[in-house]
């Protein structure tokens, strides 16, 4: 297993460099954990449900159960694939941090982006880093195909999947391990947070681009590194209080302008 993780982490780069990830477009500071304290999604998940299997006849039918058309029967826009397709287009922590908005906020409430929380975004950058760490050789050794390149599906955009691994989901992972340090910083707000988490993995099987079981393991892999970016006290831990200190002021206008700054890497 220790030969096997090391030829991957020589083969992870060339992996990136030859697959179309939105990752690599996306800032690359540098990472909280150091390679021996990531946890790899290859010691983490188990195979993807094999072809013929009921496992694997189960995943299908739920995808199945989650596409929808561009199109409502009157012609007009289908909210769910408008917001499954914008949901595709956010990847890095300046373009997902937003969409939890609304579940943080409320409706009419305050807006979470770079201005509003540039801490926040520094961390997540960085917590982003973690998690692609974790999931890259996985998904390079699964190298699982697309639903649409085995069922001929469509997809909100194929060019932002095309020739790269479905298991796990990356996206799925870093939306989840985005929700589990809002629900943090918003206890409160903890069940609409990781309902709109859980929404944002959902949204890659409603766009055609995953399988629910490719779903399921971001958010395992997602989990796995937030808990243990938890005994990082030193860094993480640090950046945390910072960025908690930031979201009081940002909830409550009246609290103290936080003085601290998110650790350089």
């Amino acid at each position: 297993m220790i030969f096997s993780l090391f030829v991957l982490s020589l083969l992870i780069p060339l992996f990136f460099a030859s697959q179309a990830f939105a990752f690599t477009q996306c800032p690359q500071p540098k990472s909280y954990l150091s390679p021996a304290e990531t946890p790899q999604g290859l010691e983490i998940l188990p195979p993807f449900p094999a072809i013929g299997s009921q496992a694997d006849a189960d995943d299908v039918a739920l995808f199945k159960m989650d596409q929808v058309g561009e199109k409502l029967p009157d012609g007009t826009d289908n909210p769910a694939w408008l917001k499954a397709t914008a949901d595709d287009a956010a990847y890095c922590a300046a373009e997902l941090l937003p969409t939890f908005s609304e579940a943080v906020f409320g409706a009419a409430g305050k807006r979470l982006d770079t201005t509003t929380a540039p801490r926040l975004v520094a961390m997540l950058n960085r917590v982003e880093i973690d998690i692609g760490n974790a999931y890259g050789a996985a998904k390079a050794h699964f190298a699982r195909h697309r639903p649409y390149e085995r069922l001929g599906n469509h997809v909100c955009d194929y060019e932002s999947v095309k020739g790269t691994s479905s298991y796990p989901s990356g996206h799925a992972a870093q939306g989840w391990a985005t929700g589990l340090i809002l629900a943090e910083l918003a206890p409160e707000k903890a069940e609409a947070i990781l309902q709109r988490a859980a929404d944002f993995g959902n949204n890659r099987v409603l766009c055609g681009v995953h399988y629910p079981s490719d779903v399921a393991a971001g958010r395992l892999v997602a989990t796995a590194v937030v808990s243990r970016l938890h005994s990082d006290k030193k860094g993480f831990a640090q950046d945390l209080a910072c960025v908690r200190a930031e979201f009081h002021a940002l909830v409550d206008p009246s609290a103290a302008k936080p003085s601290c700054e998110i650790i350089k890497p």
